[in-house]
């Protein structure tokens, strides 16, 4: 709901506002794939009064796993939108953790070729480019921001891991992200492909390249780019993103 900011900043809640809000945050872009009752959200909402914008935005959150017969500690959101507005987050909630994955570059190169050959089209569908030149500067450019951010706003309340060790390691990279939450280690959270399919948490409409959510945790998609990129394509990668790579312990390949 970051994007509804702007205009919402100096909320009061009052019914009239709220009303408006909810306009707004329906006609959102994919907010109707949560699939959360209007009336349901109005009076979650109205019970708690809240009386700022980020109090507003976590009511949302928590209504929606109230729907789900969940009660959480914590909550969080996952949004590439985010990576340009990391400022913002702070401002709104200044005592946020900050949980980044980052991920070989030339193995996210690999899934945006892999997702743009065989993704089907669609409202949501993400458009990736398919030059590895662009990717190379894209993936590097964001690690970067997130890397300063991390080190210069926010260091004791962020936390890098590398995706990696997350699929090779799952049980013992997820605990330390658990005990630096301070939360307690659940298995359901490696059966996470267990409620996505029973639930159907995964809409249909961004299915077709989230396959994975369906599946357990595996490492096979770890140092594909070996054999999926031309060695003039690895290169280029190098090339741009090299002090990235290598500050994330990415090594070339031998």
């Amino acid at each position: 709901m970051l994007w509804l900011k702007k205009k919402y900043s100096n909320f009061t809640f009052s019914k009239k506002i709220l009303q408006t809000f909810l306009d707004d945050l329906f006609n959102s872009k994919k907010f109707e794939t949560w699939d959360i009752n209007r009336d349901f959200l109005l009076n979650y909402i109205e019970t708690y009064k809240p009386d700022r914008y980020s109090d507003l935005c976590a009511r949302i959150y928590l209504a929606y796993a109230c729907i789900r017969n969940q009660t959480p500690v914590i909550w969080g959101d996952k949004n590439n939108y985010y990576l340009n507005h990391l400022d913002e987050l702070l401002e709104m909630y200044p005592a946020a953790f900050f949980l980044h994955i980052v991920r070989d570059g030339r193995d996210v190169a690999c899934s945006y070729l892999e997702v743009m050959e065989s993704i089907q089209p669609g409202p949501y569908a993400p458009k990736f480019s398919i030059k590895i030149n662009e990717i190379a500067r894209e993936w590097a450019d964001n690690i970067d921001k997130i890397d300063n951010f991390f080190m210069y706003k926010v260091p004791m309340q962020s936390k890098v891991i590398r995706y990696e060790d997350l699929v090779c390691e799952p049980r013992l990279v997820m605990s330390g992200v658990c005990d630096w939450l301070n939360v307690n280690f659940e298995e359901k959270i490696l059966n996470f492909y267990c409620l996505n399919s029973e639930e159907n948490l995964e809409p249909a409409a961004t299915l077709s390249w989230k396959k994975r959510t369906l599946l357990p945790i595996n490492s096979e998609t770890v140092g594909r780019f070996k054999h999926f990129l031309s060695e003039i394509d690895q290169s280029i990668f190098i090339a741009i993103a090299d002090a990235t790579l290598q500050r994330h312990s990415y090594t070339q390949p031998s």
